[in-house]
Parts: C-alpha cells; structure tokens; sequence
C-alpha cells in the first residue's frame, strides 16, 4: 500500500537524538539481538532519555518509580530502570528497542555491521564536543533518500524515487518562483501546505506538479471569506488523501490526514536544522534560507531529488555515514570566496545600523579552501552575534513590549500557539534583561 514518508515520530525532538547517541556506546560492539533490543530501552530509561517527564509513561509505575524517575538528584540504578521497563508490560518488548534506535539507523549516525552495533563516522562527528548540528543533518539529509536498501517500507515498484530532503528544496523553489509569476511576493509554503504536499511527494518527477497542485489550492480559495477557506480545504484535503491512497474508505483516509500533519511538522523540525530552511509570517511558512542562497542555488543545479541506486546496505550505508561524501557543489574555492563577499556585505548593513566598530576582515582571497571554510564560520557567528544585538534594541521599544503583552494575552487565540509561546518568551527576555545567551 502507498503511504507519505517519515523522518521518526518516534523521536520528535531532533535534539534528543544525541543522548540515544550517547546511550548507544554503552551497546557499540554488542549483538543486535532480542537481549541487545531491551536492554538498549532499558538504558534510556537509566539515563531519564525515554519516558522522563511524560505523562503517559507514567501510566502504571507505582507512585515511588514515578518519583524517582522525577527527581533528577537520585541516580537510577540499571536494576531500577529494568524494573520501571518490565512494569510497562509492553506486548513486543524487544521492539521498543528496536524502535529508538531506528531514527539512528535512517540517518546513518548508527549501523548493524555483521548484526553487531556499529557507531559511524558521522555518528562519532556527532559525539564530538565541538559538534555542528547543522553540519550532521545537512550531510544525512543530502543523501537520505526512498527507495533504499535499508528499508523495505518504500520499493520503486511503487513509484517510490526520491531524496525527500532535496525535493522538499526544489518544490519550496518552484512554488516561490510560480508565485511571483503571479505578481505575488513569494512566501515559501505554509505549514498546511507543507503537511499535506511534502510528505505525499515520493517521485522527484511530480515535483512540478506537486508545485502546481498548492499554486491551483491558493488561487482556489484566495478571496473567500474564512469559514469558506476552510471549507474549501477540507474537502480538498479529502479528495487528495482519497487520490494519493486510489481509496475512498474514510478511516484510511482519516488516518493518512493525521499522520501527514504528524509527519509535516516533525520533518520541518528536523529540516531546520540544517540551516536552509527558515520560517517566516508569524510561524506559519516554511521558505527557503536567503541567507543561504548560494549554497542552495548550487544544489539546485546539482541535484535533482532523484534517488540513486546502491548494490547492498552496506555500500549505502557507507555513503550515507560518510561525512566527505559526496562533496558539495559549493565546496570550491570560488564558490566560498563568493559566500564571504555576501556574508561580508550583510555584516557591514548591521553595523550600520547599530553604529558598532567595523569588524576587521581578512584577505579571504589568499585563503586555502580549507580555511575559507572555517571563516564563512566565524562570520557566521559575527553575524548572528548582531542580529541578536539588533533584536534586543527592537524588541526595548515600550511599543514592542506593549505588543508582546498583547500577543500573550491573547495567545489562545492563535492557531500556531506553540510556537508564539517560545518566540514571545524570547523577545520578552531581550526586552527585561541583556540578551545574553538566550536560548
């Protein structure tokens, strides 16, 4: 049966990914076995990584097991842990192991090597002090593509040929680039587009159609009053989930809706973190990165989204965890020159701005490549050092803290509250304090 990709639901923070990372050493080198399986779930609970602070892992634990996992001063033993894991009476318990180390495995930050536990190289990258997450999704995401040997979930039988991280790029591009033919400003996609069109899309040769498809919704219901939008979209929603299935059972169709919004926001989670996507419009778009712009334009030309094809698991998985592999069409010297001439213009605006000292550039044309790299960093930083400076000017205006009142005020109103909720606390904090280190 045909079915939308996934990231994980099983991990829905990205972030948490390194602590099963860490928790994945204690197995490194063990038998990927039934035995493995659980006592790998049973470390996570040790660690407070799995079940720590959610509700529903609390069902059925006495009331001493709860506090103790609460009370992060009182280390939990391995005995404490394995009595909390089989208390849970899970059906499978091996899969519950199985599953936390799947979102590892799918993004070659771990790999079963002769049916032992095997840390990659960029699983190692990611254990690093000095690690760039960044850096370790963007080289996953790049190459993370369905069909691929290590699944069986998607087969190119089934029309299934694409790197979702790549088309996502290209449709985003094509969308922004259909809108302005249309004498509109581009806007990326919104997160209901994004939901239910990014997901759905398993062939790099439907992107221009998928493309077309939220193009033809927004023309839909532009100019209808809000009851009707929504109206509108139901239905649409309905006969695309009846389509994309070729079934009209409304369950399977309930079903796939509700997934797809699970899929669509963890995906643009994950996503992020690669730094070339950005959301914009108080929360509700997805776009592509301007500050970014080289780096995507390249791959744009470089990469279609089609998947590539591999002989054995191994020989993917070795690309896949491969951290030089494969290099990037900005990874010239040409190329970085570039970025630092457009970094070094945006940093001069923002210094203006804020009347500070200029910052001293360096004569980044005699550079190596290598070093070039590492100063596209620097300036990096630099410049997000003055953006966060600019914010915490803006966000002192009286007027702006009175807004953030009223926002919060009445933040029950709004659809993405959530996320409001973490931007607001963000910009209130630069309004009362400092804006150091503010996260």
């Amino acid at each position: 049966m045909i079915k939308p990709w996934s990231i994980t639901t099983t991990l829905r923070n990205p972030e948490r990914l390194r602590n099963f990372l860490i928790v994945a050493q204690q197995i490194e080198g063990n038998e990927w076995n039934l035995e493995t399986q659980i006592k790998y779930q049973i470390l996570l609970i040790q660690n407070r990584f799995y079940g720590y602070g959610i509700a529903q892992f609390y069902n059925d634990l006495s009331q001493s097991q709860i506090s103790l996992i609460n009370t992060m001063t009182n280390e939990i033993k391995y005995e404490q842990a394995e009595k909390i894991f089989n208390t849970k009476n899970y059906e499978d318990p091996p899969m519950r192991g199985r599953q936390s180390l799947n979102p590892l495995k799918k993004l070659g930050l771990v790999s079963i090597v002769n049916n032992k536990v095997h840390i990659t190289s960029l699983g190692q990258l990611f254990l690093k002090d000095d690690f760039d997450y960044g850096e370790i999704f963007l080289s996953s995401f790049l190459k993370w593509q369905i069909p691929n040997p290590l699944s069986n979930e998607y087969r190119i039988e089934d029309d299934y040929d694409i790197k979702p991280f790549v088309g996502t790029i290209h449709l985003i591009n094509i969308v922004n680039k259909k809108w302005i033919e249309l004498n509109n400003n581009p806007k990326g996609i919104s997160k209901q587009e994004f939901s239910l069109f990014v997901p759905t899309l398993i062939n790099f040769s439907n992107i221009e159609k998928q493309a077309q498809k939220i193009i033809d919704l927004r023309l839909e219901i532009s100019g209808k009053s809000r009851d009707e939008q929504k109206q509108i979209l139901e239905n649409y929603k309905i006969n695309y989930a009846k389509e994309f299935l070729n079934d009209t059972n409304p369950k399977k169709i309930e079903k796939l809706l509700k997934n797809l919004k699970d899929y669509g926001d963890n995906a643009i989670r994950y996503f992020r973190l690669t730094r070339l996507f950005y959301i914009r419009g108080n929360g509700f778009y997805v776009d592509l990165e301007p500050r970014r712009s080289i780096e995507i334009e390249n791959l744009l030309n470089y990469d279609n989204a089609q998947s590539l094809v591999f002989s054995s698991k191994e020989d993917y998985l070795g690309y896949l965890s491969d951290i030089a592999q494969p290099k990037l069409p900005w990874e010239s010297k040409e190329k970085y020159i570039e970025i630092v001439i457009k970094l070094v213009a945006e940093i001069r605006i923002y210094e203006n701005n804020l009347s500070v000292d200029l910052k001293e550039i360096l004569n980044f044309n005699i550079l190596p490549e290598l070093e070039l790299k590492k100063y596209i960093e620097e300036l990096r930083q630099y410049r997000r050092s003055l953006q966060n400076k600019e914010l915490h000017f803006e966000s002192q205006n009286i007027e702006k803290i009175n807004d953030y009142i009223q926002i919060l005020e009445n933040i029950y109103k709004y659809d993405n509250r959530p996320l409001l909720l973490e931007k607001l606390c963000s910009l209130g904090l630069n309004a009362l304090n400092d804006a150091i280190k503010i996260q």
